[in-house]
């Protein structure tokens, strides 16, 4: 009985790597040169326990900006070169879509697509295949992203919305507040 009690366990964690899976979103498919974008890695599956993923993008389009993890397992790493960022995760227990890490990049290329591909993944020591995420960076640059008031128009006194008449197109003009 024992015997069969542990095929079954080792079945079910089976079972559920394969059924597991890394996913990248990335918050912008667009962007102008300098700005920054931000891809969210997700895993999705039962009983995932552990997680590694390789990152690759091409450094005269991309800069890796910030990185940061949601402390999903008890042990989270980042690893960084010029051409690319890895993840690990290690003793946690993940059973639905998490977030697990974001990764911010700033667009240093101009008029070109580009993607992050996934060298290598893996969930409990399974590889699994994960999407590339493509980018396109288009071709101006945002100097300076604030917003500015060339006329120096103060519209602090200004009425509010609730003061100003409006008027029901059908019943002619009758304007009321």
């Amino acid at each position: 009985m024992k015997e069969a009690v542990k095929i079954f366990v080792l079945l079910s964690l089976l079972f559920a790597t394969a059924s597991a899976q890394i996913t990248l979103e990335a918050d912008k498919v667009a962007l102008p040169k300098g700005d920054v974008f931000n891809v969210s890695v997700y895993v999705n599956g039962t009983n995932v326990g552990s997680v590694v993923v390789n990152i690759s993008y091409d450094p005269t389009k991309l800069s890796l900006f910030d990185r940061m993890s949601y402390k999903v397992f008890s042990e989270e790493q980042f690893k960084t070169t010029p051409n690319s960022v890895a993840f690990v995760g290690i003793g946690g227990s993940v059973s639905e879509k998490t977030k697990v890490a974001k990764l911010s990049f700033k667009a240093i290329g101009v008029a070109t697509t580009t993607q992050l591909i996934v060298t290598s993944a893996a969930v409990n020591g399974s590889s699994v295949a994960v999407s590339p995420v493509s980018v396109t960076i288009l071709d101006y640059e945002v100097i300076n992203s604030t917003w500015r008031n060339p006329f120096a128009v103060n519209i602090a006194g200004m009425a509010n919305f609730a003061s100003i008449p409006v008027d029901d197109p059908s019943d002619g003009i009758n304007w009321t507040k």
